[in-house]
């Protein structure tokens, strides 16, 4: 082969080579990093929303140091002026007037999302809701105010189902279920809507409650379209999945 290409130049007749590169302008170059230039940021965040998921980090401090008080972390997280700020990228994902999503910190699947009311919410006519209205979803439905909060999360549901849709595109090539609901039985301080993916894939999805308590026919799940729904028709959709709260208890 290399006798070939040696022949193949040989025949050609030898002409003086013409550059045709024309060099780029040059750009100076600031010393200063702060004023360098560095190109745009990307209009999306090319971090997948698994691979920027850390656990649970409390920003409750007491006597000059962390401490993770467990049961009110949502509270902490809803109270937060300004969120995008004072959480971690891999806890925040998401912030309005009204809400806040972060990652759930003990993901039950692929992508579980908990989106909060933010504390105080506010209401239409600028007025706010604080205090024990917002603690749980039992407390909310006492309200006069739980279809302003349930429908505000309803809109933001919608944008992280899209969220997570886009997600499972990139990430796997195909899209599947994914669920917006409350746990009849709250372990947290704090209103807060699941949005989680229906394939229940988490080594920390470790026994019969876990699977139980996002089962989407058991009742212990309650989707927040039926909420929404029973609320409109003065119902209180807590009645018939607490009456099986200490079955659902028992079960490890």
């Amino acid at each position: 082969m290399s006798s070939c290409r040696g022949l193949i130049r040989s025949a050609r007749p030898r002409q003086k080579p013409t550059s045709t590169f024309t060099p780029a302008p040059t750009v100076a170059r600031s010393s200063n990093p702060r004023t360098a230039r560095s190109p745009p940021p990307p209009t999306f965040d090319p971090t997948s929303l698994r691979a920027r998921f850390i656990p649970f980090q409390s920003p409750h401090k007491t006597a000059g140091r962390a401490k993770m008080s467990w049961n009110k972390v949502l509270e902490d997280y809803a109270r937060l002026k300004k969120p995008e700020r004072e959480l971690p990228p891999g806890v925040f994902v998401a912030a309005t007037r009204r809400t806040t999503t972060i990652f759930d910190g003990f993901e039950k699947a692929k992508f579980h999302l908990l989106i909060l009311p933010r504390e105080p919410f506010e209401l239409e006519g600028g007025s706010t809701l604080s205090g024990p209205a917002l603690s749980s979803l039992s407390q909310l439905l006492k309200s006069p105010y739980a279809l302003q909060v349930l429908k505000e999360l309803q809109s933001q549901a919608e944008e992280v189902k899209d969220m997570i849709r886009d997600e499972m595109e990139k990430e796997y090539g195909w899209s599947w279920g994914v669920q917006a609901g409350f746990h009849a039985v709250e372990s947290m301080r704090h209103v807060h809507l699941h949005v989680i993916s229906t394939d229940f894939l988490s080594p920390k999805l470790k026994n019969k409650k876990h699977w139980n308590s996002f089962h989407p026919t058991l009742g212990y799940f309650l989707h927040l379209s039926d909420v929404i729904a029973a609320v409109e028709a003065s119902k209180n959709p807590l009645v018939r999945a607490l009456s099986g709260s200490a079955s659902l208890s028992r079960l490890n």
